[in-house]
């Protein structure tokens, strides 16, 4: 039996419009971590500067905690599909788990949610608002291709930011 929130999120995916990532596009992700890891995440922009914005919105958490900022660009190594989500995940996914939920939840769900609707070629959902892909599997179909980390990185924050970071 399939459990309801598998079937809340196949609801709230069910009929969305798609959005194609051609082959070779790329994608980028910041964040903050002990050592370089990619793909470190499931969250990735299309853009350079929400990356960067990333890094400096967690800066002071970051920094607090030891860590080193990244900036990880990657590329499509096949063309991908995302379900487009128009509105806030958080509450569209508080509403499909009835409560609290976390990433490695949707990591793992939103797949199963993907296969019930016969939907077997989604990579993950798009968020239009923001520009933001979620992708359920990066390190199966996100090919890392240039990595920024510390003074490299916090330039890229600072830039975009207009200040130090």
């Amino acid at each position: 039996m399939t459990p309801s929130y598998i079937l809340n999120l196949a609801n709230l995916f069910n009929g969305s419009p798609t959005h194609q990532l051609p082959a070779g596009a790329k994608l980028f992700r910041g964040y903050w971590a002990s050592q370089v890891q990619f793909p470190c995440g499931h969250w990735f922009s299309p853009t350079l500067d929400y990356a960067a914005e990333y890094v400096a919105m967690h800066a002071q958490c970051g920094r607090t905690k030891g860590y080193t900022p990244y900036i990880s660009e990657c590329f499509t190594n096949e063309p991908l599909t995302f379900a487009v989500l128009q509105q806030s995940h958080i509450r569209a996914f508080a509403q499909a788990y009835g409560g609290t939920w976390n990433h490695d939840q949707i990591v793992r769900d939103i797949p199963a949610a993907f296969k019930s609707l016969a939907q077997f070629d989604r990579a993950g959902f798009f968020r239009p608002s923001t520009q933001e892909y979620f992708v359920c599997s990066p390190g199966s179909i996100l090919v890392p291709c240039n990595t920024m980390s510390g003074a490299q990185a916090l330039a890229e924050a600072s830039r975009v930011k207009g200040h130090d970071v």
